[in-house]
């Protein structure tokens, strides 16, 4: 089984491609695919899905959105893929599953760019975790470290909450 989140995100089996319909589910299911093997939470979701305004039906939202995508899974022959954990989910892939890193790394270092040029603070801290995340996947755990570190530094300054996420992540890390 193999997945692809450049262009329309879709999830290939020997039984064909499967695609997960609605631009919230697929949404989830991208934001997923990026921190596969990683315990995402609701509030990254929310984060990721509405910025700092969730709407009051964000949680039913989401967990309609991994419950579909849970069945779109079963279908393509992954029944196991999409667990859910202590404070949120969790998407295991086998290695490469995913496709090429190195793709993900360089649209995130356009994102960066971009967020650079309209002073878009929040989304270089984003982009500079989705940075952090290739990197880890590629097995540049230091470089990772750093741009999580530089993430943090924005979102300490401008007193978000995805600080403390953040910090929690990097006291799970080795040092270095």
């Amino acid at each position: 089984m193999r997945f692809a989140i450049l262009g329309p995100v879709e999830i290939r089996s020997a039984d064909g491609v499967q695609r997960v319909e609605r631009p919230l589910r697929t949404a989830v299911l991208a934001f997923l695919l990026l921190r596969a093997g990683y315990l995402v939470t609701v509030d990254q979701l929310e984060e990721a899905l509405w910025g700092g305004a969730p709407p009051a039906t964000a949680r039913p939202q989401i967990h309609a959105a991994v419950s579909r995508i849970r069945r779109v899974l079963r279908e393509a022959g992954c029944p196991d893929a999409l667990a859910t954990r202590p404070g949120g989910y969790e998407l295991a892939v086998a290695d490469g599953a995913t496709g090429n890193p190195s793709a993900a790394l360089e649209r995130y270092h356009e994102a960066l760019h971009l967020a650079h040029q309209t002073g878009d603070r929040p989304e270089q801290a984003r982009s500079l975790e989705g940075i952090a995340h290739a990197l880890h996947d590629t097995g540049e755990s230091a470089q990772a470290g750093r741009r999580w570190r530089d993430a943090l530094s924005i979102y300490t300054d401008l007193r978000l909450p995805q600080a403390d996420r953040l910090r929690e992540h990097l006291a799970t890390l080795p040092a270095g």
